[in-house]
């Protein structure tokens, strides 16, 4: 359900529907379920949890749920709660919701379906609750805080003559005691208020309490909060009125903006119980009610929720309503027309713009006159936008923001997690449809499970029909046992190889069909774990790739010459990188070189620059000497070589371009020769494309590194492992990886086939490869049938 870990309380007698719902909560909704069936287990819980939903049976053994219900009330830990009852009353259901519970549910009538939607809806109450608490007690601390300060007092007789005017009241009504005392009380002190005061007559036992307006002109309205009492002598005769006032306007507008805030919450919390689960069907009418509900508000005359298609806002929720069809939007803002909404809606913040500003958009919206401000706010998530609620608003209003701002956000906040649902549902729908369509191919495919031995534990009746058997007479047999047996050191490593993060893999070889014949197999490898992540068995899903294999053979031609172009382009550019290390003078500073050195005494500390010069002289004539024998037509000859060395003559050559590419390249090569069965230069080619082709994988600033290690020999292979230190794939680039790119020709480097030719390299040595990812690099494995 994309929350956080919900704590859900359920108090049930019958033990087995307890259960059953600890076991569908916990599994669906991710929450921590507890389970009681006594009043005694009941109350500990409840009071030492803070629980999100309480599930409560109506009939218990010892007492009933109404009981409990009425019980709770005074528990200040109350959880939302929902009555249970075996058989539907609505006596019981209207007592119970008038109790305080917020649903009611007959046990065998509702679908456990409906209690993750329910279980939303609670928690969402909880919280606008706990809000509501919280807002209740700011206001009473404030309250308190305004109790102490000094009040102002006023005084008269009961002829109505001012007696006393405090130091207080000089300074709250801006007039000095002189100004007021021997004066009218209702012609001097009380017409300074909106309302007028009816003191005359109170009773001796009474107050009289009243908030009142009062208008000053260098502060404004002040709202005032007076008491007048009388003054009673010896014989219980009223001889005056006292009038004790404050000052409350902070107070008041305090009140004001929390009243706003609670009304806010109350509506966002309808609001987003709205959206719980919203089907796309609906989605649409239910934006139009919520930018209505919002646009009222926060006072604006006008709403528009746009949502983005590619770069262009489209209007898809009006306030006030239009009659349209969805299908054609009435405003269409692209972003290309509008270059300055870009940067406004890459972040989640609020902007309040002046019509005048921006006359292109608000003419588009109807607003001729330059009048009001716009208000724009991005639905943002993780640097993408999905759309744009709009706003204006008549006239300028102080305070705005702070009055609304908040309210606003949430609710663009609850309209992105509605559209980020319904395009994961949509994702989903896709998702599960393509799961569809493949378990259907898959019927007509070879499908079976293995143990880690290979012994076979099931086959489909694809695979029986096959091999031409039944299924009694394949199960128990080894999966290994129809591969030829060169090819089965290949797959055996690579089955041996599937671990938990990184559990399938791919397998091309060759077996034996129910006539005894080659033939060629692909078959798609999955480890199965358990929940303690041990390895349960394997299953794998296999077709005949004969007809492929044969139509691949006949355009191998075009295959080889496509890799001896590759290899030639390769060379061309080897040599300019190596043209720009010795240059023509080569055979000069040889030359110059010895005779420098024959010339100097060894003693001489000349002598060992000259010597150096010298042996890089013929360092790069080595160089040239084995980029020549690269540069010749490749051989056909196949013969046991040690791969050490064809690594390491790769490597020479593409020296000078790992120096340009800036690739910091490792290599862990045994001393002992590891030999294998195959072509030196497709070999030799081999590499040096992997050299060639990796820095291309790169970004461009990016520090490039690369570590190779050779290991082996393991179930007869040898394993080649390239580290790419840094470099980040996803699965798809991982399956992509040696699909030819078409990479542009002004790039420094690569020419988006070399890992292409590299595969090709592989498959004609009967070699697999398999690529996985860590959180710090991308490793390729390299499989090679040990020679001799």
């Amino acid at each position: 359900m994309g929350h956080d870990t919900y704590r859900v309380l359920v108090f049930d007698d019958d033990e087995a529907l307890g259960e059953m719902l600890r076991e569908y909560l916990s599994i669906s909704c991710n929450c921590v379920v507890d389970v009681v069936s006594t009043e005694q287990d009941f109350w500990p819980r409840l009071s030492s949890t803070r629980y999100d939903i309480l599930f409560l049976d109506y009939q218990l053994r010892e007492t009933t749920g109404l009981a409990i219900l009425s019980q709770m009330k005074d528990h200040n830990n109350m959880p939302p709660t929902v009555m249970m009852t075996g058989q539907g009353n609505e006596k019981v259901a209207a007592q119970a919701i008038q109790d305080g519970a917020i649903d009611y549910l007959t046990k065998g009538e509702y679908a456990f379906t409906e209690l993750p939607g329910l279980i939303e809806r609670a928690v969402r109450l909880r919280r606008v609750q706990e809000t509501m608490r919280s807002s209740s007690e700011k206001i009473r601390y404030q309250s308190m805080l305004l109790d102490n300060l000094r009040d102002a007092v006023v005084v008269w007789g009961a002829d109505g003559i001012i007696t006393y005017w405090n130091e207080a009241a000089a300074d709250l009504y801006n007039l000095r005691a002189d100004q007021m005392v021997g004066k009218p009380v209702d012609t001097h002190f009380f017409p300074l208020f909106s309302t007028p005061v009816l003191w005359k007559g109170l009773p001796p036992d009474e107050n009289l309490q009243a908030e009142r307006q009062f208008e000053t002109p260098h502060r404004g309205t002040l709202w005032i909060s007076s008491v007048i009492s009388p003054l009673v002598d010896r014989e219980g005769q009223v001889s005056g009125y006292m009038d004790v006032s404050r000052d409350i306007t902070t107070a008041k507008l305090i009140e004001q903006v929390l009243q706003t805030r609670l009304e806010g919450e109350r509506l966002l919390a309808s609001l987003s119980s709205d959206f719980i689960q919203t089907p796309e069907s609906v989605a649409h009418p239910k934006f139009s009610h919520a930018l209505e509900a919002i646009s009222t508000f926060i006072q604006a005359n006008q709403g528009i929720l746009f949502l983005n298609e590619n770069d262009i806002l489209e209007s898809r929720a009006y306030f006030p309503a239009l009659e349209l069809s969805l299908d054609r939007p009435l405003h269409i803002l692209p972003l290309d027309e509008f270059p300055w909404l870009r940067p406004l809606l890459l972040h989640r913040q609020i902007a309040i713009l002046p019509t005048g500003n921006i006359p292109g958009l608000a003419s588009i919206l109807g607003h001729k006159k330059s009048r009001g401000s716009i208000v724009l706010l991005p639905l943002t998530a993780q640097g993408q936008n999905y759309g744009l609620l709009l706003f204006h608003l008549p006239a300028h209003l102080p305070g705005w923001e702070n009055n609304f701002g908040n309210v606003l956000i949430t609710f663009s906040r609850i309209l992105l997690g509605t559209l980020l649902q319904i395009r994961a549902n949509q994702k989903l729908k896709a998702s599960e449809e393509r799961y569809r369509a493949i378990v259907e191919d898959y019927q007509t495919e070879m499908i079976c499970h293995f143990q880690d031995d290979g012994v076979l534990t099931f086959v489909n009746e694809a695979c029986c029909h096959y091999f031409q058997t039944n299924r009694w007479q394949l199960i128990g047999r080894n999966f290994l046992e129809k591969i030829l047996e060169e090819d089965r050191p290949a797959v055996r490593a690579l089955i041996t190889s599937l671990t938990r993060e990184q559990p399938a893999a791919r397998s091309i070889h060759r077996a034996l069909n129910s006539q005894g014949e080659v033939c060629w197999h692909e078959w798609s490898i999955r480890r199965i774990d358990d929940s303690s992540n041990s390895l349960v068995e394997y299953q794998a899903v296999g077709r005949d790739i004969t007809d492929r294999k044969k139509m691949e053979a006949e355009v191998q031609m075009a295959h080889q010459q496509v890799a001896e172009a590759a290899r030639l382009a390769s060379v061309g550019r080897l040599a300019a990188s190596v043209a720009h290390q010795i240059s023509n003078p080569l055979t000069t500073i040889i030359a110059e070189g010895q005779i420098l050195r024959q010339s100097l005494d060894k003693t001489d500390p000349a002598y060992e620059s000259a010597e150096a010069i010298e042996q890089a002289g013929w360092r790069a004539q080595q160089v040239i000497d084995v980029l020549l024998k690269f540069s010749e037509a490749s051989k056909d000859e196949w013969e046991g070589l040690p791969i050490q060395e064809t690594i390491r003559q790769a490597a020479l050559l593409a020296s000078a371009q790992v120096l340009a590419d800036h690739l910091r390249l490792e290599m862990s090569l045994p001393e002992e020769p590891l030999f294998v069965w195959g072509n030196r230069q497709q070999l030799i080619d081999l590499w040096l494309n992997f050299f060639l082709g990796i820095p291309s994988l790169y970004k461009k600033d990016q520090e490039k590194s690369l570590y190779l290690e050779v290991s082996g020999p393991t179930h007869s292979c040898i394993t080649v492992k390239i580290s790419m230190q840094g470099l980040i794939l996803t699965e798809d680039e991982r399956i992509a990886l040696f699909e030819p790119k078409m990479i542009p020709t002004s790039l420094p480097a690569g020419t988006g086939m070399e890992l292409t030719i590299c595969r090709e390299i592989l498959r004609r040595h009967n070699g697999q490869v398999q690529v996985s990812g860590t959180d710090h690099a991308t490793v390729i494995e390299i499989f090679l049938p040990e020679g001799e």
